[in-house]
């Protein structure tokens, strides 16, 4: 299992625990101060063996972190540890705007200072990780399957990300940011990638207690379908889809409740960037 460690403020836990909890969903092992370090022990010596420990290190950037000493003393014992020879890596992830130190400055960055790009860096941040989203064999819920890093690892933010991914990773993470906005709509839409036989059905269940996404033909009836061609859907993940021309093009066919469509317009999200900046 890959392991991080986030160096980040006290002032940024808010952000810090929904990354924690994004990339533990994810099979990732995250060491953060308030779960591993217990009253009585010595500071000092349980980030040592955190950083010690750790595949990678997230340093969160914002305007606190970048003034912090603790901060200050996390990323240059581990920037040394990267120097030396060791398999760790650091990955900057910036959160707000702040100047970033000049030991990273010249690092591509995991760029969440816009929130409705919190998914798809997500994404990108985990395949810089080595950690590709595989579909599993049987139905049920989306499985998650890290990719282990056995020697080094250059980071890479620009992968291209798939359709696996957006089913996977970057629309699970979108369902918990919305919450009961998602789970109040109390449907199921299902999607189809109809130029790609055997491709498995992708149900997303949009109700109480937690809207999530499941594959296969388990589960309760779509209210709505959505049959796409692959190419659209990448469309999607690029930042040109055009839901109009695709359903006049017969790129996508609709089936149920086609008055649906307009409440889950968000499903078809077009994403206009990466969430990296160099």
């Amino acid at each position: 299992m890959v392991n991080i460690f986030l160096s980040h403020s006290s002032s940024d836990k808010l952000f810090v625990r929904r990354l924690a909890e994004d990339l533990r969903t994810n099979d990732v092992k995250v060491w953060i101060d308030e779960a591993e370090i217990q009253i009585g022990d010595s500071l000092i010596r349980k980030i040592q063996e955190g950083i010690t420990s750790a595949d990678f290190v997230g340093a969160i950037l914002s305007q606190a972190s970048v003034k912090s000493r603790w901060v200050q003393h996390e990323l240059e014992n581990a920037i040394t540890r990267e120097i030396s020879g060791s398999f760790l890596k650091v990955l900057p992830i910036v959160i707000e705007e702040c100047e970033i130190p000049a030991f990273l400055s010249s690092r591509k960055y995991a760029d969440f200072r816009n929130e409705n790009d919190y998914p798809l860096v997500l994404a990108n941040l985990l395949r810089a990780m080595g950690i590709k989203p595989v579909l599993g064999k049987s139905a049920g819920e989306v499985p998650r399957e890290p990719i282990q890093v056995s020697g080094p690892f250059e980071p890479n933010f620009e992968n291209k990300l798939t359709v696996e991914d957006y089913f996977v990773v970057i629309l699970p993470s979108t369902l918990r940011w919305l919450g009961t906005a998602a789970t109040d709509l109390d449907k199921v839409v299902g999607f189809e990638i109809k130029d790609q036989p055997g491709a498995p059905r992708y149900n997303i269940e949009l109700r109480s207690p937690e809207a999530r996404v499941r594959w296969g033909s388990r589960g309760p009836k779509p209210d709505l379908i959505i049959a796409i061609d692959r190419g659209e859907f990448e469309k999607i993940l690029a930042g040109t889809f055009n839901a109009r021309e695709a359903i006049l093009g017969g790129a996508i066919e609709l089936s149920g409740d086609l008055k649906l469509l307009k409440k889950v317009g968000f499903l078809l999200q077009s994403f206009s960037a990466s969430g990296v900046t160099s």
